[in-house]
């Protein structure tokens, strides 16, 4: 018997200041990083490894909507104000994934371009209590 699961993009939230977001894009709809490795390893001249933690918690969730939607200017409203935030993002399905944390900020505003077809909007979220369990 074959070991097998779904994934179902249905089924995934991504949860801003409370709003729950919609209007994702094709591709890449959400990404999340930690900013930082957790630790550095050293290694001496003798062989011996030193191991350096490091206790940035900081990490970046982006988001791609579609050009048009009103999530475009909830974000950006949120980028042109300052203001701090939790947002989540939960992958849904049996082996679910819960990234992001309770203070994050929108980078900045984002690049655009009108072109012949509905375009996107990519927001850059820094989260500085980021978390992926």
């Amino acid at each position: 018997m074959t070991n097998s699961y779904t994934f179902d993009a249905s089924q995934v939230s991504v949860v801003v200041d409370g709003r729950y977001l919609t209007d994702f894009a094709e591709g890449d709809a959400v990404q999340w990083e930690k900013d930082e490795d957790n630790f550095e390893p050293k290694v001496g001249v003798t062989g011996t490894v030193g191991i350096t933690k490091k206790i940035n918690s900081i990490g970046t969730i982006t988001v791609l909507i579609m050009q048009g939607s009103p999530e475009v200017g909830f974000l950006k409203k949120l980028a042109n104000t300052g203001k701090q935030f939790a947002i989540w993002v939960n992958t849904g399905g049996e082996h679910s994934e819960k990234i992001g944390g309770s203070q994050a900020m929108v980078l900045k505003t984002p690049e655009g371009s009108i072109t012949d077809e509905t375009g996107e909007r990519e927001f850059e979220i820094k989260v500085f209590d980021y978390t992926d369990v």
